[in-house]
């Protein structure tokens, strides 16, 4: 069970961490967004938004160099110099066993000048997220309680 569970954790959670990063970085990501194209070009409008709050850090900038370097459309969705408020709106993200969901985002900011923020995604109300995602959670414990 361990070895199997650990395999799907990681199927699941195979990026490095960073949003942006792994959106652009990493071919698996596009597979989870139905509407890759449409959400790139919103990924980089949202995090233009935040990067506005952080100029000059150098680890920022370094990312930004690294996605510049490394991927040819966050370079072009860069350099058009959208940007985008992104405290609520509704995702579209592809599970692996649940499929298309449709998830209502909302992020509240606690503290800007500290960069916390906690941000919350529930099921829109009428659709396959509302059905699947209590049977995901249902499954989760199910498994864990064999343990």
């Amino acid at each position: 069970m361990e070895r199997g569970g650990g395999q799907r954790r990681r199927a699941l959670d195979s990026g490095c961490g960073n949003l942006v990063e792994d959106f652009f970085l990493n071919p698996q990501t596009r597979h989870r967004y139905p509407d890759w194209d449409q959400d790139a070009a919103t990924v980089v409008a949202r995090f233009r938004a935040h990067a506005a709050n952080h100029s000059g850090d150098p680890r920022l900038e370094a990312m930004v160099d690294r996605l510049l370097t490394r991927s040819e459309q966050f370079a072009k969705l860069w350099n058009a110099q959208e940007v985008q408020e992104d405290s609520c709106g509704i995702d579209l993200l592809q599970h692996p066993r649940a499929g298309e969901l449709s998830l209502r985002r909302t992020t509240l900011d606690f503290t800007p000048r500290l960069g916390l923020r906690l941000t919350v995604f529930m099921p829109v109300p009428g659709t396959r997220a509302e059905r699947a995602l209590p049977l995901l959670t249902l499954s989760r414990d199910v498994r864990g309680s064999a343990a």
